[in-house]
């Protein structure tokens, strides 16, 4: 399955550049983890970049894939909120106000 990913991702990026995003790889099956995780291990030669996620403490086999780890801190309130106005600019006071106070690691229902 890993093989055939990696021939898809291939092709598509013989024709422009590919992004994968893969957010909270904690929460992915098995399965889509060791997919995932081949895929980024062999991606060197082709043009296509892979970003994954993974919250601290959590384990996921993309973690034990020998890749080189950039840990990240959270957005100062001051920039999270400039990228959500550049993102959703109609938003009203209150829904802005709302998502900038989410507590990290709550799921929207």
């Amino acid at each position: 399955m890993g093989l055939a990913v990696l021939s898809l991702l291939a092709e598509a990026a013989a024709v422009r550049p590919v992004l994968v995003v893969a957010d909270d790889m904690h929460w992915l099956d098995h399965s889509s983890a060791d997919v995932l995780a081949f895929v980024a291990r062999r991606i060197e030669s082709e043009p296509v970049v892979m970003v994954a996620t993974l919250r601290d403490g959590e384990r996921s086999h993309i973690r034990d894939a020998g890749l080189t780890p950039m840990p990240l801190d959270r957005l100062s309130g001051e920039v999270a909120g400039e990228l959500l106005d550049s993102i959703a600019p109609g938003l009203t006071p209150a829904v802005r106000v709302r998502l900038l106070r989410r507590p990290p690691g709550t799921r929207w229902r």
